[in-house]
This record gives structure tokens, C-alpha cells and sequence, in this order.
């Protein structure tokens, strides 16, 4: 892919020749990322339905260029070289997005040489971390505070430090995302596309060797100078940068680019693992109610096992009564009719009533 400046009148004139989809397919950059450009370089778009005006040969309204304009004049874009393909696409993908970034607030990437305007978090940090600069704060040559927002690193590094992290703060809520301090937690929190981040930045440490006449007191832990931030997301999603061949100043595009990538992901990790879960809740739904309805249909089996026994036991009761009047054995007219009662009352196909037993008994005398 190579560069090519464009300016802005040549830019007006490719966004109302061409839709913002195709251009987005010829440069290094998202159709979003070239309407914020526009947008910063005041070049009017064309409205919804436009290009379908156009094809249907309608008439459309073209906005002028407005002349009264002060900004910057002239931009950098990527052009796709014909048959460009990355190799794993996350390259493609990061690099595009840097150079949006860069493109649509490449002013405000630049890390000052003095603190201007601190952010409110800045200043809480500013005001935290002077006041433990003696050396009885300092844990391995760090500012060691623990209450509020701060960080670690070492007192002649303390105005650098502020320095990158506000203007960190700044782009962020520029791009649209939103920055707090959890002060239960004492974290700092970016939350991007809905996905939040912890964010860890200190001074890191090296292990140097002095003398000692103790085998273990033989290593300390001094500062490196060297700077390292750390954003953990979801499930362990954790980026890291740190200075090295370019310091972390030169890497804010980078490191924009790469947590907004990486909010996607997380966000496309939750949507699958919520349908898996969806799924799964579903399947034990499924089970339950399988479970429940061999359960009914046992018990509805057992309660018709009942019936037919009790039926038995009535149907026996009145071939026994029949039998004792054909061989005399029943004393009583009163007491066949109180035994008839019984047999129709223990019947369940007839359910009849009894004036001192009831339902309870029955099942009583069914269990015995």
C-alpha cells in the first residue's frame, strides 16, 4: 500500500463522485473513519438516497464546498494496492484503523512538553502522587500511593507520566468512549463499545545485584525508566504496551486502534457465548419439563392403579354380600345396605360420599 496526500477540495470532489463503501475499498480506511474527516475538514456529504437518486437518473443537490474554512488543508490516505491481502486480517484491520485515527485526530495524538488543562482524573493523580514523593513513600524508587487514582513510577518521571496518560485520556473521550475512576476498586476504567477495561500503567522494575554480606539480600529492585500499560477486558482479554523501539508516546494510535478492535471481539465473544448459554438454558428447560412430565404421568399412573384396586375392593364387597344372602350368612336387610354404601363410597367410577369417612380414609384403606 502506498501514500498519497489528497486535499480537501480533491477530497469533496471523491466523496460526491464516489460512495463512501467504494472509497473505503480503495483506501486504508473505514467509510466511518472518512466521514469524521469530513467532518473535521467541514466537506459536505451526500444525504441518504443519494446514489440511488442518481442511478435512477433523478435529480439530486450537490452541496458547495464552503471557502470559509481555516483547518488543515491537505490529508494523508492509504491506497489499497490492487490485490492487496493481509495475512491474518487482524494486520489489515489495525492498521486501517490507525490510519483513521491518525487521519481524524492526528493534532491531538501529540503528548505535550507541558501539562495544559489536565483532565480531573490528571489532577487528582498530580495531587496524590506529589504528595508522596519523599523518599519514605517511594517503594523500590516508585511512588507507591494507594489511595485515588495514581500510578507507579519514579518522582523524575512523574511529569512524564502525567503527561502521557492525560493526553491518553483526552484522545480517548475524543473518540467517543468514556474514561472513570473506580475508587472501590482503585482502577482506572476505559469503556469502549460498551466493553470495559481495567487499566494498569506504571514504571517497570530490574532486578540489580549488589553487595551484601546476606545470600538473600544480594538483589534489589530499582526503576528502568521504561513505561508499560496494561488494559485487561473480559475473560482475561489482555493487551500490553511498553517503550521500547518507539517509547509509548509514538504508540498511541496503536494502542487506540487495538483496544477498539478488541472491544469488537470481546463484544462478538459474549454474543456467541450468550447464545451457547441461550442453548444450553434452553436444552435444560427441555429436560425439566421432560423430567415433570414423566413425573405427572407416573403419578397419574399410580392414582389409576389406586382407582382400579379400590373398584376391585367394591366390586368384591358386593359379590360377597351377594353371596352371603343366596347362602343366608348376611343377618340383617340393614346391614346389606350399609355394606353396599361402603362398596359404592370405596367405588371410585360412582364417588359417592360417606357422612363419617372421608377421602383421606379411603386412602388409608387402600394403603392397608
Amino acid at each position: 500500500m502506498s501514500n498519497s496526500k489528497i486535499t480537501r477540495k480533491e477530497l469533496y470532489d471523491l466523496v460526491w463522485s464516489t460512495p463512501m463503501t467504494k472509497l473505503a475499498t480503495q483506501y486504508a480506511i473505514t467509510d466511518n473513519g472518512l466521514r469524521k474527516i469530513c467532518k473535521k475538514m467541514e466537506i459536505p456529504l451526500p444525504k441518504a438516497g443519494h446514489w440511488e437518486k442518481l442511478k435512477a437518473g433523478k435529480e439530486v443537490i450537490v452541496e458547495k464546498l464552503s471557502q470559509n474554512y481555516s483547518g488543515i488543508n491537505e490529508i494523508d490516505l492509504t491506497k489499497r494496492e490492487k490485490g492487496f491481502v493481509s495475512t491474518n486480517g487482524q494486520t489489515s484491520e489495525l492498521a486501517i484503523l490507525q490510519k483513521e485515527i491518525e487521519n481524524s485526530i492526528g493534532d491531538e495524538l501529540v503528548v505535550p512538553e507541558k501539562l495544559n488543562n489536565p483532565h480531573e482524573l490528571i489532577k487528582d493523580a498530580k495531587r496524590n502522587m506529589e504528595a508522596s514523593k519523599s523518599s519514605k513513600d517511594l517503594h523500590n524508587g516508585l511512588i507507591d500511593h494507594r489511595r485515588g487514582f495514581s500510578f507507579y513510577v519514579q518522582p523524575t518521571n512523574l511529569s512524564r507520566a502525567l503527561r502521557f496518560m492525560d493526553t491518553l485520556i483526552k484522545v480517548m473521550l475524543l473518540r467517543g468512549h468514556f474514561v472513570r475512576y473506580d475508587y472501590d476498586r482503585n482502577q482506572l476504567v476505559f469503556k469502549i463499545n460498551d466493553e470495559d477495561f481495567q487499566i494498569a500503567f506504571r514504571e517497570k522494575s530490574k532486578r540489580i545485584e549488589v553487595e551484601s554480606k546476606y545470600t538473600w539480600d544480594r538483589f534489589r529492585k530499582v526503576p528502568s525508566g521504561i513505561f508499560l500499560l496494561q488494559a485487561t477486558g473480559w475473560l482475561r482479554g489482555e493487551l500490553v504496551w511498553q517503550d521500547a523501539k518507539s517509547v509509548l508516546e509514538k504508540q498511541l494510535p496503536k494502542i487506540i486502534a487495538s483496544l477498539e478492535i478488541k472491544s469488537l471481539k470481546i463484544a462478538e465473544e459474549r454474543r456467541v457465548l450468550k447464545k451457547q448459554w441461550a442453548l444450553r438454558d434452553e436444552e435444560i428447560r427441555k429436560e425439566k419439563e421432560q423430567e415433570a412430565a414423566i413425573a405427572n404421568e407416573l403419578h397419574k399412573v399410580k392414582e389409576l392403579i389406586k382407582d382400579a384396586k379400590l373398584w376391585r375392593t367394591a366390586k368384591d364387597i358386593r359379590e360377597y354380600i351377594q353371596k352371603g344372602l343366596l347362602n343366608n350368612k348376611v343377618h340383617s336387610i340393614k346391614e346389606v345396605e350399609w355394606a353396599r354404601k361402603k362398596a359404592d363410597w370405596l367405588d371410585p367410577t360412582i364417588e359417592v360420599d360417606d357422612e363419617l369417612l372421608s377421602q383421606t380414609a379411603k386412602k388409608l384403606i387402600h394403603a392397608h
